[in-house]
């Protein structure tokens, strides 16, 4: 692991008995984090959540989040598709989910990607409301 390029900070990993407790702290003793799968729920039971589940879903709410902020901006789409680039990428290193690296790149993208689903929305709509109303206009001259 000391001579690999990249630098793991996480072991994603399910709760099977196989991985035990020393398998655990192989990964500790070299600075990476394990951590478990969510369990799997029974038949009967169709929702588990738990701390683990609930902090994976966190890092969902970047897509409705940056959808969100297109629709609100997406008057200004070249502004907001550029604070969306560089914005995004900056605020995963600010918060160390990321450090700087080839990844920033991949953030950006799908940053950009999730930022213009929203600004077509926005822009959707304003088209739609730019047509009725010159319908409803062009009715009112004759």
């Amino acid at each position: 692991m000391e001579r690999a390029r990249c630098q793991f900070t996480h072991l994603i990993r399910d709760r099977e008995a196989k991985f035990t407790a020393a398998f655990d702290a192989v990964f500790a003793f070299a600075g990476i984090n394990a951590v478990l799968t969510a369990r799997q729920a029974s038949r009967g039971c169709t929702h588990v959540a738990d701390e683990r589940t609930l902090g994976a879903a966190k890092g969902l709410t970047v897509i409705p989040t940056l959808i969100l902020f297109g629709l609100v901006f997406g008057r200004w789409w070249r502004s907001s598709l550029a604070a969306a680039a560089l914005g995004w990428p900056t605020l995963l290193v600010a918060t160390n989910v990321m450090s700087v690296e080839a990844g920033l790149l991949g953030a950006s993208g799908l940053a950009i990607a999730n930022t213009g689903v929203g600004v077509l929305i926005h822009q959707g709509i304003l088209q739609m409301i730019r047509k009725l109303w010159r319908s409803g206009s062009a009715g009112s001259r004759d």
